[in-house]
């Protein structure tokens, strides 16, 4: 096995998450300093794009570059202004029975936003959560139910088909929905079923056991 060199390119933060590529960037949370980090890969420096309270956690991108971020605690969706200012885009705690979690936001501004369903442990059972969609204009509906800890998504290249993982499913999987017109899931399938000891987490194209709260180091 080939080993990689690593190098250290941003440090001191409490818990990385839900990284994005965008704009030449790399933007990413830190859950528990209530951060959003945007990360030039060309120099090196890193910048606190928005403080949130609440623990922020999924992001996306508006068509127009404007910037989303799922807000865990206060199941919010808040949107950051060209001019850096934030404010509400989506309520979305009539759906979502617990913290907010990861998100995906397509070409066209929707987003699909998970939920941890309840505030349990493993190997302790969870409570099936909705898949939520928010709509460009902040309207929120349920698009899919009973996913088992909705973690990272992506859709397909021709946007046709959008992949979750279930964390917490036993055992874990990846699911696959067809996405219609109007961003609606149907024809739900299981894509990939991994050994009981896999917790998938993250991106999708990835299967990883889920991490404690220590100190980490963001690396390349």
């Amino acid at each position: 096995m080939t080993t990689l060199p690593l190098d250290t390119v941003c440090s001191g933060l409490a818990f990385p998450e839900c990284p994005r590529w965008h704009d030449g960037s790399l933007w990413f949370s830190d859950v528990y300093a209530n951060d959003v980090y945007r990360l030039d890969p060309a120099t090196g420096s890193s910048e606190v794009v928005a403080h949130i309270d609440g623990h922020p956690a999924g992001l996306g991108f508006l068509p127009d570059g404007r910037l989303l971020i799922a807000v865990g605690h206060t199941r919010t969706v808040m949107r950051r202004e060209s001019d850096g200012m934030l404010t509400l885009h989506a309520d979305l705690s009539g759906l979502a029975t617990w913290h907010l979690n990861d998100m995906y936001v397509d070409g066209a501004g929707r987003a699909y936003v998970g939920n941890y369903g309840d505030g349990s442990a493993p190997p302790d059972p969870i409570t099936p959560a909705v898949l939520t969609l928010v709509g460009p204009d902040g309207t929120v509906r349920a698009v899919a139910d009973d996913l088992l800890f909705a973690n990272g998504m992506v859709a397909t290249a021709d946007g046709r088909t959008l992949v979750v993982a279930e964390t917490r499913a036993i055992p874990g999987r990846l699911t696959a929905f067809t996405v219609g017109d109007d961003g609606s899931l149907a024809d739900r399938r299981t894509l990939i079923e991994f050994d009981r000891s896999v917790f998938p987490d993250g991106s999708p194209s990835t299967a990883t056991t889920p991490s404690g709260s220590r100190r980490r180091s963001a690396t390349r």
